[in-house]
């Protein structure tokens, strides 16, 4: 609501006047769109903007803070005065650091300012003069951590038990396990089979957990195909082993960038 002065004043050349602009995550106005007496109001009054699409919208957003912080004008090389003054990734040093970062962080604010604060601070704390490599597994750790207390967060009201779940499968960061020692675990908090089935589909549907395909050596997100794998094992003559990966987010990353 407080931008809603800023927005106005930028718009006043358009003889534009905004009466209330709201900004919410699209989980949050899915929830409240599904509480709505007449959510076709709702829709035909509201914007989504696709970060996903569009990141150099996310690369506008930081450099304008980038701008603000260090009292920058628009003339101001941000490559010179910011980017290449305050980040050297030497594993990547052909790629602009933005790029390093974006091909990390899944596209939104919050992401992006979350882990840029986390490259910062552990810059500061190891007492680093740009922000290397060795910040850059830290805040790695630091955010797919971010991402588990979110789904946490998100997903806690169905599944009371998925903070002492996940910590309990908190030693399968980021790599294979087969399906039978998961759903081992998942049981001992009083799961059935039902119960199991749509945690497993909500983990696949938030991207905290994959499919692993031993064969191909590749890994799948659609939970059907776990589903069809599943199936094999119960009806085939030799049952083949199912995998899957828990935090996914981490086991890409790590995979993607060698450290």
């Amino acid at each position: 609501l407080e931008i809603k002065e800023k927005i106005t004043k930028e718009l006043r050349n358009l003889e534009v006047e905004p009466s209330i602009i709201i900004f919410l995550r699209k989980d949050i106005f899915s929830y409240i769109h599904g509480k709505s007496n007449e959510p076709d109001k709702l829709i035909s009054s509201s914007h989504e903007i696709e970060w996903e699409k569009y990141p150099n919208k996310l690369k506008e957003l930081v450099e304008n803070r980038f701008r603000h912080i260090l009292d920058l004008s628009q003339a101001d090389d941000l490559d010179e005065n910011a980017w290449f003054k305050y980040f050297e990734f030497k594993k990547n040093k052909k790629t602009h650091p933005f790029e390093v970062i974006e091909s990390i962080i899944t596209k939104r604010p919050r992401d992006l300012i979350y882990f840029l604060s986390k490259l910062f601070e552990s810059a500061v704390n190891k007492g680093h003069r740009k922000v290397n490599d060795d910040d850059l597994e830290s805040a790695i750790f630091e955010y797919t951590t971010f991402l588990n207390s979110n789904l946490i967060a998100e997903t806690r009201a169905i599944f009371p038990e998925i903070d002492q779940i996940l910590s309990s499968l908190h030693e399968y960061r980021g790599n294979q396990i087969e399906y039978r020692m998961f759903e081992k675990i998942v049981k001992a908090f009083g799961y059935n089979k039902d119960k199991i089935q749509s945690f497993v589909e909500t983990l696949f549907d938030k991207g905290y957990m994959v499919g692993f395909d031993e064969n191909k050596k590749k890994s799948f997100a659609k939970y059907s195909i776990l589903k069809d794998k599943l199936q094999e094992r119960k009806y085939g003559i030799f049952k083949n082993r199912v995998y899957v990966i828990t935090h996914a987010k981490y086991y890409f990353i790590k995979n993607k960038i060698a450290f």
